[in-house]
This record gives C-alpha cells, sequence and structure tokens, in this order.
C-alpha cells in the first residue's frame, strides 16, 4: 500500500509556506533531518534488489561516473537476446569490477521502483506543478561523479545512506533548459560563472537539501559509501506554450495566411501589418476560456504514470453504454459543440476531449472514465456523466462490472 506524505513531511520544520515564499525558485535550502520521519527510502539492502532486476538496467537507466568521467557503455554493458531481439543491458559482474574501482553508480527514472519513491514523487508533483523523475546516486569516498554544474529543473537530494559533503556556489544560470543553446558550454564558462562559495554541508541519512534550477552545485562523499536519491522536478514552461498552442493555431484562417510576397513594392509594410495582426491574434487567444482550460489541463496532466495494484481483488464499477448514434464534436466560434448535424449544445471548456473519448467507445466504465481523465475532478466526471444521461446520450447497463457475486451450493462444492 502506497506511504500518506504530505509535502510538509519533507520540510519540518520549514512549512509549506516559508519553503514557498522565501525558497522555491530563489535560493537553495538545507533542512537537517527533515525526511528523517519517512519510511525507509533507500537503504542497500533495497538498491542490491534493485540492481539484481537485471534486464531492467540498459544503457540508458544505468551510468558509472569515475572521477568526473563517464564510463563507456561498452565497458560495462553487453548485448543479450530477447524475445524482441537483441538488447544492450548492464553486466553485473562488469558494473561490479567499476565499483570496486570507486565508480559511481547513477540509476536514472526510478521514482515508480518501490512505494516509498513513489509517494515522494507523486506528492512532489502533486505541490510543484511539474512533472518529477527520481535518479538514485550511490557514491564511493574519494571519488567525484561531477564537477561543479547546474540542473536544468529544480532538485530535492535527499541522503538515505553514509555522507556526502555538498557545495552550493552562489552563481547561477537564469532559466536554464535541455538546448544546446543554453546548456553551458564549457568549463571556462563554469569558472567565470559560478561564483563563491554560498553554503557547504554534510549530509546524513534523513537530511534534505533542495536546489533550484540554474544553481551551481558539486557532492562528495565523505563517508566509505553513500547513497542520495535526487527527485528533479521539471514543470511546463513558456516555450510550451507555442505546442500546447498548436491546435487553435491551425483552427485560426489567420495563422494559415501566406506572408506577403518579399518581392512586392509593400511587401516590408504589409509584413509588419500581418505581424501586427498575429501578435494581436495571439494575444486574445491566450484570453479565451478555451484556451486557458487547454492550458491548465495540460499542466494537471504533465505528471508522470505510477500506480499500485491490489491483485486479485477486482474493483466493481458502472458500466455505461452510448445510446444516440450520428453525434460528434464540433469546434465552433472558438469553442466547441456537441452535434448531430441538426441542432448543438456548447460543451464546457476543456471538456471536448472527454465527449470524443465517450462518442468513440459503444461501452465504458466509471472507473475508465476516472482513470482516463483524472485531469477533470471526480466532481466534474460525475457532472458531465450526469448531464449526457440527461440529454439520452448514455445510460447505466445492468449492474457494476466486477461486481462479486456468491458462489453456488455447487461451485462451493466443486470449485474450477
Amino acid at each position: 500500500m502506497q506511504p500518506m506524505l504530505a509535502f510538509g513531511d519533507l520540510l519540518r520544520p520549514i512549512g509549506d509556506d516559508a519553503f514557498f515564499a522565501e525558497y522555491h525558485r530563489q535560493k537553495p535550502l538545507y533542512v537537517k533531518g527533515g525526511a528523517s520521519g519517512l519510511p525507509e527510502l533507500m537503504t542497500w539492502s533495497t538498491l542490491n534488489r534493485l540492481l539484481g532486476l537485471s534486464s531492467y538496467w540498459t544503457r540508458h537507466s544505468l551510468h558509472l561516473m569515475l572521477d568526473r568521467v563517464p564510463v563507456a557503455t561498452e565497458d560495462y554493458c553487453r548485448e543479450v537476446p530477447g524475445p524482441g531481439g537483441v538488447a544492450v543491458q548492464a553486466d553485473p559482474a562488469k558494473v561490479q569490477a567499476w565499483i570496486d574501482r570507486g565508480a559511481s553508480v547513477i540509476l536514472n527514472s526510478i521514482d515508480s521502483l518501490t512505494p516509498e519513491l513513489q509517494a515522494i514523487a507523486g506528492t512532489l508533483e502533486e505541490a510543484l506543478g511539474g512533472y518529477v523523475q527520481a535518479n538514485l546516486y550511490c557514491s564511493f569516498g574519494g571519488h567525484q561523479a561531477f564537477s561543479s554544474h547546474f540542473d536544468t529543473h529544480d532538485v530535492f537530494a535527499i541522503q538515505t545512506e553514509g555522507e556526502k559533503t555538498w557545495r552550493i556556489y552562489e552563481g547561477r544560470v537564469a532559466h536554464p533548459i535541455s538546448h544546446a543553446m543554453i546548456k553551458e558550454p564549457d568549463a571556462d564558462f563554469r569558472r567565470r560563472n559560478q561564483g563563491e562559495v554560498a553554503m557547504e554541508v554534510t549530509m546524513g541519512p534523513g537530511d534534505l537539501l533542495y536546489i533550484p534550477r540554474g544553481q551551481y552545485h558539486e557532492a562528495l562523499a565523505t563517508s566509505a559509501a553513500c547513497i542520495h536519491v535526487s527527485f528533479g522536478v521539471v514543470p511546463l514552461r513558456g516555450l510550451d506554450l507555442l505546442q500546447l498552442l498548436e491546435k487553435h493555431y491551425l483552427a485560426d484562417p489567420l495563422f494559415r495566411e501566406e506572408l506577403p510576397a518579399p518581392g512586392a513594392a509593400d511587401g516590408a509594410e504589409a509584413l509588419t501589418l500581418y505581424l501586427s495582426r498575429l501578435s494581436d491574434r495571439m494575444t486574445a487567444l491566450l484570453r479565451e476560456p478555451e484556451v486557458l482550460a487547454d492550458l491548465a489541463q495540460a499542466q494537471r496532466n504533465h505528471r508522470g504514470v505510477r500506480g499500485f495494484y491490489d491483485l486479485p481483488r477486482r474493483r466493481s464499477s458502472q458500466t455505461y453504454r452510448l445510446v444516440a448514434g450520428n453525434l460528434r464534436v464540433r469546434q465552433q466560434d472558438r469553442g466547441f459543440i456537441l452535434t448531430d448535424s441538426r441542432q448543438g449544445a456548447p460543451l464546457p471548456p476543456g471538456t471536448q476531449r472527454f465527449m470524443d473519448w465517450i462518442l468513440t467507445k459503444r461501452q465504458f466504465t466509471r472507473a475508465q472514465i476516472d482513470a482516463e481523465f483524472r485531469e477533470l475532478s471526480a466532481e466534474q466526471r460525475s457532472a458531465l456523466l450526469g448531464q449526457l444521461e440527461t440529454m439520452r446520450v448514455i445510460e447505466m447497463v445492468g449492474a457494476p462490472t466486477g461486481a462479486i457475486r456468491p458462489a453456488s451450493p455447487r461451485e462451493r462444492a466443486y470449485p474450477r
């Protein structure tokens, strides 16, 4: 069962309000013992068990670093046969040989591998509104994996075993992203921009360190061996709007117009006028309820895919079927309507995907609706289903699916 966890549980004694007012996206925060009251996040025995899942660890999910130099893939991975063809996986014997020399082990995207990791990743996503990825760093005394650097996302580092000393520098790059134009060009740039050491802390098990995006930092194991887990938080950014708004641009004839011909006598003036019209239309688009609803939905959907099972239990779920034919969702006046070609009903902003999905299903359950449309609240989903029932678009079907019926005397005597 997934542990229950509140964002404030990670920050004790710093409260949520103080964190957002004084630290979030502003400056680093070290909380000694902040995560010490949580269930064990990553022990040596847990790490050994996870590393034993050898088919999971590939050249993409497991990396090795020795004294700031990455170990070449071919030096710790090998090709293995599989039903889908040859795969390149980390070879445990080769990985162990590099560990014996002091190499650091980096495990990427581990946030779904244990209930504790899932709980923290989900809590951070809920509190901070961004996708969270957890990476594990296993390091050994006297060997540094990375020189000072900055990350393109906020970091919440939790020490789980051993000790590691962190240096946080004054320098900070403004809003970096993973792009060749923005990434650090060379070591000289780092030396010029990282500045002096602003904070130095030695973290032990249960300690937490928050590092804002772009802040220069480095770390070195100060015990014989140590583990820390870094949770990187990646929210949607202004650049993401361009892709999210594409469908709205496609629906607007102005954005599909040809640019004025450059050879025309009034070409420069006509281009300036056209760009002005585009600018005005973009500004108007960003204020429309349908666009705002889409952007809010995109933010809610910007999450990792995680979950738990409770087999063999099956949950009961009400079944619905589509009873009205020849319906479709159509865009009209910057909004959407549900129409049968003769008449139409306006759809609330942000619900067109809900309607499109239902119109493609002959039969579906409430559990499917809840799983597919988590960006809508339970109340919104219930209200929409109720409205569709009232409009005779859908209707309930019999008893909930998955309901457990009592076994007959014969079945009890002769189980299958």
